[in-house]
């Protein structure tokens, strides 16, 4: 797959969660896709076969591209992390991927969130992210850990080790999670309808005594 035709599919899965609109509209006023476009066409060009005298000037040009959308962005996405194609970034503000990082296919990464390296020694590295995974605002994920397809990591949650695919895991350090619970993890505010209240039998007889002597 080329990085044009990945592009393509980033901006597919921004029609996907804001409606139809225009790609040339979408590409120009979304700051998520500024920094897609920043990375698909700089990783393109790391993977490129051009000769190191040619590529590494332009190298140089794509990192300068970088750090200019690392200011207006808040985005910092290094051209050697690898990204599946339909990767959807959230309201961006100090969203970080490490440099070996590795996101699968139609992957969603909320602003804040965290893929850096971290370890020692043969257990140094960044994240692997599988197919689908959902990453929530503010979230840290560190070290050379692997997460499975469609897992989702809950806002503010710090992983530290690997898990399976559709785990829901949360809070610091993060560990898999009930579907009930996660409810409230993922959708701060939901509100739970509670059960109507049942008549205390013990209490009955005093009440309905009261209502025959009141009348």
């Amino acid at each position: 797959m080329t990085w044009l035709q990945a592009f393509r599919q980033d901006i597919g899965r921004y029609r996907e969660a804001g409606g139809p609109q225009a790609a040339l509209r979408l590409v120009l006023a979304n700051q998520g896709l500024h920094a897609l476009l920043q990375y698909r066409v700089a990783n393109a060009l790391h993977r490129s076969a051009l000769p190191p005298r040619v590529k590494r000037p332009l190298l140089v040009l794509m990192i300068a591209w970088q750090k200019l959308v690392e200011m207006t962005a808040h985005a910092c996405i290094p051209y050697r992390a690898t990204i599946g194609p339909g990767l959807l970034l959230g309201n961006l503000g100090n969203t970080f991927i490490g440099d070996d990082a590795v996101i699968g296919a139609g992957c969603e990464i909320r602003d804040g969130a965290t893929l850096g390296v971290a370890g020692r020694g043969a257990q140094r590295g960044s994240p692997r992210l599988g197919n689908g995974v959902v990453v929530g605002e503010r979230a840290v994920i560190a070290g050379k850990v692997t997460l499975g397809d469609r897992a989702v990591v809950a806002p503010g949650s710090l992983v530290l080790c690997s898990f399976a695919a559709d785990t829901v895991v949360a809070r610091n350090p993060a560990f898999p999670v009930t579907r009930e619970e996660d409810l409230h993890l993922l959708v701060p505010g939901l509100a739970t309808p509670r059960p109507p209240a049942r008549p205390n039998p013990r209490r009955a007889p005093a009440a309905e005594g009261l209502l025959l002597s009141s009348a």
